[in-house]
């Protein structure tokens, strides 16, 4: 049924209608959540727990203390009928709604690059990553459903999804990375860090030192709201792709987090491991 989620992740795209398409890890069937209006609403994080859709927390949310939701006002499986989807209103957005990409030219990004460099040196930062957008044209058009349907086939013990935001614009990513779940009366999380080939699996101080910065940070911030009952297992090695991290998970009472949830996923936004 890899063909029917490709022709209708190509669909939705051409309807320019806000969706996403996703996958859990391990599942095979992925689901689609459609919103009828084109445009995309923003809500504070402070009132994660009392909305109803798919929530999209860019970085900046860190700071701005805002994420976009997603209403599922139509919400189908990968077998749902094409006709049905084809059914649904096409939007046409008015000329220079296109979103802008935060490009840096290569200059820019070695001038940050040394910056950062300092600050490791003389210990102000731990651990960092910096990336840049590079903006291409490309030889061909996109087909946004076979890149999704590769990926599924490439990569299946990761969260895979894809969505597309009027104005905002549409990214596609493949994570093995749990940043909160809920499970009956516990709450779970999970520190993602260090990295090696897995034909290589051999870890050094450097990729257990990187991960237990992030087990620390982790740590910090359940300390800091007063949560104490808690557990971690790890390090383990967990597989995604041709890569290989190293995982510490945590698993908190549902009962030490009451009216503390959002606080604490506003405090993990975003995590040392993608930051």
């Amino acid at each position: 049924m890899q063909d029917n989620l490709k022709e209708i992740i190509r669909a939705l795209w051409s309807k320019q209608l806000p969706f996403i398409a996703y996958r859990f890890p391990g599942e095979e069937e992925a689901k689609i959540v459609v919103q009828r209006e084109t445009a995309v609403q923003t809500f504070s994080l402070d009132k994660i727990e009392s909305v109803n859709g798919f929530v999209i927390a860019p970085f900046i949310s860190a700071s701005t203390n805002r994420a976009f939701l997603l209403y599922p006002n139509y919400i189908y499986n990968q077998f749902a009928s094409l006709k049905e989807i084809e059914k649904l209103p096409s939007v046409k957005l008015a000329d220079g709604s296109k979103p802008e990409n935060k490009v840096w030219t290569k200059d820019a990004y070695l001038k940050k690059a040394n910056d950062l460099i300092r600050d490791l040196k003389n210990n102000k930062l731990k651990k960092v990553v910096l990336s840049r957008v590079i903006e291409k044209n490309m030889a061909t058009e996109i087909d946004p459903g076979q890149m999704y349907s590769m990926m599924n086939k490439k990569f299946h013990h990761s969260f895979n999804y894809i969505f597309y935001l009027p104005r905002v614009g549409s990214w596609m990513g493949a994570t093995p990375e749990v940043f909160f779940r809920i499970k009956g009366d516990e709450a779970e999380t999970v520190a993602l860090a260090g990295t090696k080939h897995i034909d290589n699996i051999n870890w050094t101080f450097k990729e257990r030192h990187e991960q237990a910065i992030v087990t620390d940070f982790i740590s910090y911030q359940l300390e800091q709201l007063g949560v104490a009952n808690y557990t971690k297992s790890g390090q383990k090695t967990v597989k995604a792709g041709q890569l290989a991290h190293l995982s510490t998970k945590f698993s908190i009472p549902l009962a030490e987090l009451e009216s503390k949830t959002a606080k604490l996923i506003k405090l993990m936004q975003p995590t040392p491991a993608v930051c």
